[in-house]
């Protein structure tokens, strides 16, 4: 995806170990700036399935998983924008990905 007045994004990531990271990059230097790293019990590890809801509230960025508060942060450089969704395997093998009921609004 490009766009030449994108100057960031921003990464959820969330693992099958229960670790979870929130990360801004920024589109012009390829720089990984982490705003959170963590792990979380709410998070079901391995084949599990996990229900992600994300908000931003005004500069809020506030994370539920599996309807547990696990983050809530200011993103005072936060500025608006698309929203998508992507997902990858750390090792070879068989993954499997689905996304359910994905809505954006405002």
């Amino acid at each position: 995806y490009e766009d030449s007045e994108l100057v960031a994004f921003y990464e959820l990531r969330i693992l099958s170990d229960g670790g979870v990271g929130l990360v801004r990059r920024d589109t012009r230097t390829g720089e990984e700036i982490w705003i959170f790293s963590g792990s979380s019990e709410a998070i079901n590890q391995g084949n599990a399935i996990n229900q992600v809801e994300t908000i931003m509230l005004e500069l809020n960025f506030i994370l539920y998983i599996n309807g547990v508060n696990v983050l809530e942060t200011p993103l005072p450089e936060y500025s608006g924008g698309g929203i998508g969704l992507g997902c990858a395997s750390g090792e070879e093998g068989t993954v499997q990905y689905k996304f359910y009921d994905f809505s954006a609004g405002h």
